[in-house]
């Protein structure tokens, strides 16, 4: 629903933008910071870049900078840059063709009412268009992140996925936990990767927990 921001859209630009809008909302810190998948990425580099404003973090089976595959090119210096205009990639979704093979907005497993609501945004040229500039902004999103290699004793809980692991995956999970001294992981034993989708409960649980610590 939010405007387009300023390009590359990287997990140190989300995390500026997530502080930003914290403080002009006025909502007053410390924080419990939740990220799932690629908002793992997010949250470990405002964790580390304030951590002042951090009393815990809870990552949802996170990404992690060991994903990035060797042969990735040096990101570029990070610079600030208009938002991106439609690309000829989503000409797709444009001329309708993503709403006709887009399938059932049920199968999501939330209420239809945000079933509906995310189907018709997630097919529209905006959508689309946001997906490929963080697509484009994954390599330095890793490598920045990457360089942040502990938070301290801030308190962290690595939430996993308990369904359709790999040894990679769970490799990747394992080695979030040295991200801090104060560390614990739980898993989602039913869950895939939407672990706030297959296994809400889980989530919340986590969440709940750290909130308590």
């Amino acid at each position: 629903w939010s405007e387009p921001g300023p390009l590359p859209r990287t997990a140190e630009h989300f995390a500026q933008e997530l502080h930003t809008l914290l403080q002009r909302s006025g909502t007053a810190g410390p924080y419990v910071l939740v990220g799932h998948s690629m908002g793992g990425l997010t949250m470990r580099t405002f964790a580390h870049a304030f951590p002042a404003d951090v009393a815990g973090v809870v990552l949802i089976d996170s990404m992690s900078p060991s994903q990035a595959k060797p042969a990735d090119p040096a990101p570029p210096p990070l610079a600030a840059a208009p938002p991106s205009k439609l690309s000829i990639l989503t000409l797709p979704a444009r001329i309708g063709v993503l709403r006709l093979v887009s399938g059932s907005p049920e199968a999501s497993g939330v209420s239809p009412a945000v079933a509906n609501a995310y189907a018709a945004f997630s097919v529209t040229p905006r959508s689309v268009q946001t997906a490929l500039d963080e697509g484009m902004g994954m390599s330095e999103s890793f490598a920045r992140t990457g360089a942040i290699t502990s938070l301290g004793a801030v308190p962290l809980i690595v939430l996993s996925r308990g369904l359709d692991r790999e040894a990679d995956w769970d490799r990747w999970q394992t080695e979030l936990l040295d991200l801090s001294s104060e560390s614990q992981q739980l898993i989602a034993d039913q869950s895939g990767h939407n672990i706030e989708i297959d296994q809400p409960a889980a989530a919340v649980a986590a969440i709940v927990q750290m909130v308590g610590r």
